[in-house]
Order: C-alpha cells, then structure tokens, then sequence
C-alpha cells in the first residue's frame, strides 16, 4: 500500500517483512523507482490485470480467377489502420499481425478489378481472395493471338493460356502487363517505350530467347525465367526487379537501381552504363563491371571481373580480378566497419501473435524456424509472473540500481556503452527473466551480435498466451550518430478528426473551424522529451508552456515512444480564440526549468533534438 503526503513529495509505502508490517518514507529521490513499480504491477507484468485487446496475424493469398494462379505485385491494404500497404510476393501472399475486431480488406492489382473484404479477426486466419481480369486485359492462346492483344491499345494485360512460339521478334511498344501463368514464350522480346508507368511481368514462366528492355520512365517488375541475354538499356531510376534466380543480364543503362532478390547467373554493366545501385538478395555465380556501380550484398557474388574505376563493394565477393582495384568498404566480413543507420529497431514480441522472433528480418512467428528467441512466462504456483526469453545465447545487463527521476541518461547508459567487447560466448541459456529497462546482447542465428533495450513488459495474471515484450535492438556492426526526425505533425479536433501536415518552409499551418483538442508529433525512432513548446494564444499573455509527453495507449510504455501528444485547452478564454502559435522559447523562457538540458527530443543513444525543425506551428480558425 503506498500513500503520499505533501504533494507526494514525499512516499510512505507499507510492507510487510517476516510477517511484521513496517511503514517505511521514501525521499523524493526514490520517487521515480516507485512510480515505475507501480506501473509494472498496475501493467500485469507481475500478476497484475490487463485490459489489452487481444489482436492476431492475418495471412492473405490473392488469385486470378480466370486461373487460379498467384498474383504477384498486388497491393492489400487494412482500411482505416495504421498498417501501411504490403505487396504480394511471387506466392500471391502478404502476411499482417497485430489486427483486432472487424478490419476491411483492399485488393488492387494492374489489370484486374479491385476487391473488398472483411474479416472478423477473433482468432489467426488465412483466407484467399480472387481477383476478376479487368475489362482491359484478354487471354491469348496463339502467337497470331498474341500479335492482335499488342496491336489493341485498350488491352494493358495480357495472359498466356498456352505455350506461345512467335514467328517473328515480339515488339510491345506500350506498358503492357505480361502474365504468363506459368508458360514457355518461345522467341524474343523487347519492350520499347517511353510511358511513365509499372509494368510487372509475371506467372512464373518462361522466355525461351531474350528480352530487351528500353523504358526509360518506366518501373519494371519480373519473376519469369530468360533463357537468353535479359538487357537493360534503360528503366526508371527506381526500380529493376527480379524475383527469378538463374538469370543473365547485360546494364547499358545509367543511374538505375537493380535488385536480383533471388540473385542470377551473371550480370554484365557494360561500358556504356554507370552509376548504378545494384541489390544482390542471393547468389550471383558472374559479376562484370565494365563501368562505375556500387553494390549491396556483394558478399554473395561468387566471381567478381572488375574493369572500370568507380566499383563499391559493400563486402568482398568470394574472388576478384581485372584491371581496377574496387572499393571495399568493409574489407573483413568477420569485423565489418559500422552501417550508419537512422535509428534502432523496434518491435513487439507476444506468444499470442507469435512467440518466435528473427532479429535480421524483424519478424514474429508460430512456429519454429529460423528464430532467435522465443518467449516464454516463467510460472510460479499457479501464476504466470515474469516474462522471458528460451534457448538464447546471451548476456543481460540489470537497469542501473540508483535511478532519479527522469534522469534517461543513468537509464540508458548501459545501452548505450555495452560494446562487442561485452560479449562472452556462452552456451544458449534456458530462460532469462527480463525487467524493465534491462540491456542484453545477444548472438543470433546469422552470428551476428545485436543489442536489445526492454521498453515495456505486458501479461495477464495467470494467461500465458496475453505474454508480450516492447523492445528497441541494434546490430552492434551499425551505429547511429543522426538526431531524431519529426516525420508528421497530426491536430486532433472536438470531432476526433485527426490532420497531419508536414513541416513547409519553416510553418507547419492548420486551419479549422471547430476547437482544437491534443495536437501531436510522429518520429522516425524511439525518444523521450525534455523541453516544452512556448503556446502563444495572442491575448496579450506571455506564452504558456505546452508540455509533450508518450501518446496514450501507445505500446504502454511510460516515457519511451515514437509518437508525443500535448492536450491544447481553449475553454474559458476571453475573447474566443482566433489564432494559436506554437514555437521553442527563447533563453528566458526555460531559465525556470531546473532539470532543463538544452534540447527538444533525444533518442536511446543521446543524440539530441537542439532545435525544432520549424519556426511555428500556426492553428487558425476559419469560420464556417
């Protein structure tokens, strides 16, 4: 039992030590460490009770009717969430998690009519949508078929039924989509055009001869199998993707992006090309480079020919030869330089969505597989108290033992320092118990080693499937030297519609006609905040301080999150409210903040938000 006295200032807690009660004051240096115990029993960590709605993964396949065969390049979106848009892979399939209640389903693809669906999600599901061809797009069966769906321009795709041998070099000089379903197109093909468009050619089939593409506005999309040469004069600069794996290439074009998700058999950049991006997503037996490229993932090229200045390799191919040296940038794959990136990682593990975790891809699963961790609750009685991680290899770090309040940086300062000189190589422990706060490393399953921050633990007293951990992790081969970013700003009106604007030279503007009830910010990373915002409301007052603080209900942690909210009051002012400015004070403003440390937002390693990315968030109100 916990009372407070003098504005709780000061703490008396009740406990109860060998059977005899003792009521112990706590000084106000304590106060934080009580207040965050008391978060985790109200939480359920410790056999508390929780009021989390349950939420579960969805697994979707979508279809050609005409066919029953998957549709690569379709874009499902969950209406009305905060779930962005996914694409289907070559299997017709995207995966969501974390869905609750009755969410609707958007299904749109080129050359089909798109569909709607709602799914009641009370438990994980799997269900297949099927989707109509367009009125646009036919289905040939003969080369003379093939010929007379080119020639009609209102047709944007076309489907094989039928193996196809031309008489002649097929010639598409519009985006057309090309679906194969599965079927040998024997010749060769050139897409020759200049529209700004996507074209996806797909169905897993097969060009028995070459395909030559000269597209310069145009985004290009593949998974069929070339028995020839596929040659790239020209595409958009975003993006060449290949989903097959045993191609052959020849890049004339210049500043374009390639990915080979499932790698090829040779790529050539010919003279005549330069200052490409190339993204090797599997094994490359042949690698070329006649003019300048940078490419990602060159570890997975097996035979490199360098003979051209102006080659980057991320990490060293298995040999290299030819006339230039390349730049390597991590020239030892066992210690590689850091990857800059923008901030660390963050995600929820919970048995109910999932209770195995792969570091490298983010993700949760069901069952076991290529896992890192699997989460567990340790159980006591008939309780299921604290909550954990199985078969880790790791080492943990406790929250340091003297915290004060709001002093992140003693919270944080284990994350922070713990290096690769921290790890010991140890067998896989059977659990570890985790605490809020607490820092561990771990090794995984790719033997990298990855460092992980605890920012909110969640259960249910006595239901272990309602187990779930909110954690930010980092590969300790990357560092992070950038500021937070604020990404959006959102107002929130008496109605509950919500506005997001973006920051435009220097002002982020709203205009209304209805009061204004919180107001908040989106970042690119996990922070905490420190200063407020000055609110002048022109009335002739000194500027108010208008403090932020973690969203409610997002993820449940306390100080940490990805989104800060400030509730804006307008009642009683006098006269109404016409105008409301929002902007960093000047020195005096702050000069009455005892614990104030000079910036806006920080991130988990203490890069600092010193100044706003705005001049002035302006709230106007129009009349109706």
């Amino acid at each position: 039992m916990i009372f407070c006295y003098d504005y709780c200032d000061n703490i008396e807690v009740l406990i109860t030590m060998g059977g005899e009660r003792k009521l112990i004051r706590v000084g106000s240096k304590a106060k934080f460490f009580i207040i965050v115990l008391v978060v985790i029993l109200c939480s359920g960590c410790l056999g508390g009770g929780s009021t989390t709605t349950p939420t579960f993964g969805l697994l979707v396949t979508v279809l050609n009717d005409a066919t029953g065969t998957p549709i690569l390049g379709a874009m499902v979106k969950v209406v009305g969430k905060d779930v962005t848009e996914r694409e289907t892979n070559a299997s017709g399939q995207v995966r969501f998690s974390k869905l609750s209640g009755s969410v609707e389903l958007l299904v749109e693809a080129p050359g089909f009519l798109s569909k709607t669906e709602r799914v009641e999600m009370t438990k994980e599901q799997s269900i297949t949508l099927r989707l109509a061809m367009d009125a646009t797009g036919t289905v040939v069966r003969s080369a003379q078929e093939l010929a007379e769906a080119i020639a009609d321009e209102g047709l944007t795709r076309i489907v094989l039924a039928e193996d196809v041998v031309l008489e002649k070099k097929l010639v598409i000089d519009r985006p057309v989509q090309l679906d194969l379903q599965g079927k040998t197109l024997t010749g060769d093909v050139d897409y020759v055009f200049t529209d700004p468009e996507s074209v996806q050619l797909t169905g897993a089939g097969q060009i028995n001869g070459n395909l030559t593409v000269d597209a310069p506005q145009a985004t290009i999309s593949s998974d069929l199998h070339v028995t020839g040469i596929i040659s790239i004069l020209a595409v958009a600069g975003q993006t060449w993707n290949d989903y097959q794996s045993g191609n052959e290439y020849a890049v004339s074009a210049n500043n374009v992006r390639i990915n080979l998700h499932n790698g090829a058999t040779a790529i050539h950049f010919t003279e005549s090309a330069g200052d490409n991006l190339l993204f090797v997503g599997g094994t490359v037996e042949r690698f070329v480079a006649d003019s300048s490229v940078e490419v990602v993932g060159a570890n997975q090229i097996v035979h490199a020919t360098v003979h051209a200045q102006g080659v980057v390799f991320d990490y060293s191919p298995g040999t290299v030869v030819g006339s230039e040296i390349p730049e390597i940038l991590n020239p030892d794959p066992i210690d590689p330089e850091p990857q800059k990136i923008s901030g660390p990682r963050f995600a929820t593990v919970s048995k109910r969505d999932g209770a195995y975790f792969n570091f490298e891809k983010g993700e949760t699963a069901t069952t076991p597989g290529e896992e890192d961790l699997k989460l567990t609750w340790v159980q006591f009685g008939g309780e299921y108290t604290l909550i954990g991680f199985e078969n880790c290899t790791g080492i943990q770090f406790g929250v340091h033992p003297e915290l004060v309040d709001n002093d992140f940086d003693r919270i944080l300062e284990q994350f922070r320092t713990v290096t690769v000189e921290d790890w010991n190589p140890s067998e896989a422990l059977d659990r570890i118990q985790l605490a809020l706060y607490d820092t561990l490393i771990f090794k995984t399953n790719t033997n990298r080693l990855v460092k992980m921050f605890i920012l909110e633990i969640r259960g249910h007293w006595q239901h272990e499937d309602a187990a779930a951990v909110d954690f930010v992790y980092l590969f300790l081969d990357e560092v992070d030297e950038a500021p937070p970013e604020i990404e959006m700003v959102t107002l929130v009106t008496e109605s509950n519609a919500h506005i997001s604007s973006y920051i435009h030279d220097g002002l982020v503007e709203f205009e209304i006609d209805e009061d204004p009830v919180r107001i908040y910010f989106t970042f690119n990373e996990v922070v905490y905040n420190n200063r407020p915002l000055a609110r002048d409301d022109n009335s002739g007052f000194a500027p108010s301080k208008l403090w932020f603080n973690t969203r409610a209900g997002y993820l449940g942690s306390p100080f940490f999150a990805r989104e800060f909210v400030a509730g804006i009051s307008v009642y009683g002012m006098s006269p109404p409210w016409s105008v409301i400015e929002l902007y960093g004070g000047d020195e005096g403003f702050y000069a009455d903040l005892t614990d104030d440390q000079g910036y806006f937002f920080a991130d988990l390693f203490g890069n600092e938000m010193l100044a706003l990315p705005f001049e002035k968030i302006v709230i106007k109100r129009v009349d109706k």
